[in-house]
């Protein structure tokens, strides 16, 4: 399995990227290390399943992320015991100062996270999750999980240890988003190109999948338990997004 994999690899690794003479600069070498490695490779199979174009293409998070003054309003399918329930829930985002920190604040309002609101920092570079405020406790992050940043790649690894503080206790968490590659979608709000499609793992065994279109923000999320079918699955889809006045 290994070998037919390394030859795989090879073949579109050759096939996409074409060969130079030794003289030559590096065939395919899309982020100048000089060599043909994982991430070309990466690039490569992700070429032959359709999810980006040839080339170094680069992301920044800061296109991605929803927008401030926006109402986000998404249909909710949420699978959990065997039963299936569906309902349509709010997500308000808005720029507040708290603790004397600039933060955007996404607020929801109904659905799973029903109550609840997220709170990140922006720095230009990185998008980083610092807090959320759950069933009247707020649980800060340190130093919090950079959920996107600038100049992102395909293949791409976003590893975060942070510790949780709800006041009364302190827990050790890891996040992990892998950057899949850039995908069409289309949900009830419409249809969406070349959307950035992330995976997300927690420690708590929840996975992510997340399309982010540009200029708007979270557009689709699907959310699944691989080994832990008690716990509760979704999939949330965009209905419409709106300037709020």
């Amino acid at each position: 399995m290994k070998k037919g994999f390394v030859y795989i690899v090879s073949f579109f690794i050759m096939f996409f990227l074409g060969v130079l003479p030794s003289n030559a600069e590096v065939a395919g070498d899309i982020n100048a290390d000089g060599k043909v490695g994982l991430e070309e490779a990466i690039n490569a199979l992700s070429v032959s399943a359709g999810l980006r174009a040839v080339s170094g293409t680069t992301y920044d998070i800061a296109d991605y992320r929803n927008l401030s003054n926006y109402d986000y309003v998404y249909a909710e399918e949420k699978y959990e015991a065997g039963s299936v329930s569906e309902c349509v829930f709010t997500a308000s985002v808005s720029d507040q100062t708290i603790n004397t920190q600039n933060l955007r604040v996404t607020t929801y309002d109904g659905g799973s996270c029903a109550g609840m609101q997220e709170y990140a920092v922006f720095d230009g570079e990185n998008l980083t999750i610092v807090g959320w405020h759950v069933s009247s406790i707020t649980y800060w992050y340190t130093p919090g999980y950079i959920r996107g940043k600038s100049g992102m790649h395909i293949g791409d690894v976003l590893s975060n240890s942070y510790v949780i503080d709800w006041g009364t206790g302190k827990n050790l968490s890891y996040r992990e988003d892998l950057i899949l590659g850039a995908e069409d979608v289309m949900v009830p709000a419409g249809s969406f190109s070349n959307c950035l499609k992330i995976r997300t793992y927690r420690d708590n065994d929840d996975v992510y999948i997340s399309y982010l279109a540009k200029n708007i923000g979270l557009v689709k999320q699907i959310s699944v338990s691989p080994t832990n079918p008690n716990l509760s699955s979704y999939i949330w889809e965009l209905i419409s997004v709106s300037i709020r006045h």
